[in-house]
């Protein structure tokens, strides 16, 4: 039993606030080679260790136990050891319990109290995944400026989208909520879709890009980094950043030097602030031949590419 639950004389109670529909979880410890179905044992797709934070009230002599349900199966019930109950300083009243979680989804945590042997309060978090999360960032061509809007095709929704103004997830069909006021098509629910067929997990993204930005726009001190690194942090783990931008440096006729160094800052900047080495996945996004024809200034910023990948 916590020592962090708020003991009452009253009937006890339990409420599950966290995680949020839909959100997805960062998985780790995944093993590639061994991940096919057809392992021994399993697919070896790593797992997540997952908060789930809850309100709760006790008698004496109460315990808490949970236990996972996926695909209309559920796991065997377990106890929870105090080991895996944490109190939430910044909010008062509030518990977290640690819980495993293999790759896969949509999940849901059963909870349950249970009093001299008797179940006396229980309770469902909202469906969660554990797979893959993206920080989408860049200009145009990562935000909603497609003519056309695409639909998420994974008939379970395990492609969604993180809406950081107000820290929602939702299933990402087009348009995609990101950093500008874009309402179009995006290249997103096709990626989602074939990262959930390639490896097996749900896939969460999370969109801060603005659109016709270059990366002068995008330096450590300003706006643009400063709400990347913080939407990273409220992410608090996830795969790697997205980065697909070039086209306003080629307007701009950036260096190849100055734009790789550029990206080397943001990284390390990126890295100091979120405590983790993060990679960044750079797309080769220099064309736009409706607004210019500047092959040098093309290869120029896809040469500084070509220089971090």
């Amino acid at each position: 039993m916590s020592l962090w639950a708020q003991s009452s004389k009253e009937t006890p109670t339990i409420d599950v606030v966290y995680p949020l529909k839909n959100q997805v979880f960062q998985r780790r410890f995944e093993v590639p080679q061994l991940s096919h179905s057809n392992h021994p044992g399993g697919a070896a797709k790593g797992f997540a260790q997952v908060p789930v934070h809850l309100k709760w009230t006790y008698k004496d002599r109460t315990s808490i136990e949970y236990r996972l349900q996926v695909d209309s199966k559920t796991t065997q019930w377990q106890s929870l050891s105090n080991e895996c109950i944490l109190a939430l300083a910044d909010s008062p009243g509030m518990t977290q319990l640690l819980i495993d979680v293999p790759a896969g989804g949509w999940y849901q945590v059963e909870l349950r109290l249970k009093a001299d042997g008797q179940i006396v309060a229980q309770a469902t978090s909202e469906p969660f995944g554990v797979g893959e999360v993206f920080l989408v960032a860049g200009q145009s061509y990562a935000t909603n400026c497609n003519d056309e809007r695409f639909q998420v095709g994974d008939p379970t929704g395990r492609v969604v989208a993180y809406d950081f103004r107000n820290r929602t997830w939702n299933i990402a069909h087009d348009p995609q909520p990101s950093g500008d006021s874009s309402d179009g098509g995006s290249i997103w629910p096709p990626f989602g879709d074939l990262m959930v067929q390639a490896y097996g997990v749900p896939v969460g993204l999370a969109n801060v890009a603005v659109g016709a930005t270059s990366t002068s726009q995008w330096k450590t001190d300003g706006e643009l980094f400063q709400r990347l690194v913080a939407v990273g942090l409220q992410l608090k783990d996830f795969r790697a950043v997205l980065w697909q931008q070039g086209e306003s440096d080629v307007i701009e006729k950036t260096p190849s030097a100055t734009y790789a160094e550029r990206l080397v800052q943001f990284r390390a900047q990126a890295d100091q602030t979120w405590g983790a080495p993060i990679p960044w996945y750079l797309a080769k996004s220099t064309l736009h031949p409706t607004v210019y024809n500047e092959p040098s200034w093309e290869v120029n910023i896809r040469n500084a590419i070509e220089t971090l990948v």
